[in-house]
């Protein structure tokens, strides 16, 4: 039952270092529509689809970003609930009584 339960900390650390890579790299997009007709219809669009853009990869950044940090601190905690579990069914195992041995009743 308890390998149910095992999780790979490393492997979780390691995705949250690598998601938090990723954040940084949607970070550093940057969206350069230059459309030079001051007074167009065109110059208006393509300024709201840079900044439009730009927002959506910033959005997305910061969700993958959250990802990497709920990966981080769910590695650290699965190790300190392991941690924990450990020493309290040792600690049991050393308060537990030693088995009677099986048969004759002393009289």
């Amino acid at each position: 039952m308890a390998d149910i339960l095992k999780v790979d900390a490393d492997a979780l650390r390691a995705l949250g270092n690598s998601l938090s890579t990723y954040a940084d790299d949607i970070a550093a997009i940057k969206i350069g529509v230059a459309v030079t007709m001051p007074g167009s219809p065109v110059h208006g669009v393509s300024t709201a689809m840079d900044e439009n853009a730009e927002a959506a990869f910033h959005a997305l950044g910061g969700h993958v970003r959250k990802m990497a940090q709920v990966a981080k601190s769910g590695a650290k905690t699965y190790e300190e609930v392991d941690q924990a579990f450990g020493e309290h069914f040792r600690q049991l195992e050393r308060e537990s009584p030693s088995p009677r041995p099986r048969g004759r009743i002393p009289e």
